[in-house]
């Protein structure tokens, strides 16, 4: 993520859309997470069954 924000530098208010560019992957990946996790009882059960 570094390197992105070094590009970002030079495009306008680094920690800014810094800010916001690691706020959208850490909710992409909680949320690819958290619904993997609601998923993987459903899969067992299928799996088991």
């Amino acid at each position: 993520m570094a390197w992105l924000c070094k590009i970002l530098d030079l495009i306008g208010p680094r920690d800014a859309i810094c800010h916001l560019v690691l706020n959208f992957h850490l909710s992409i990946v909680a949320w690819t997470v958290l619904r993997f996790d609601f998923h993987m009882p459903i899969i067992a059960w299928i799996v088991l069954k």
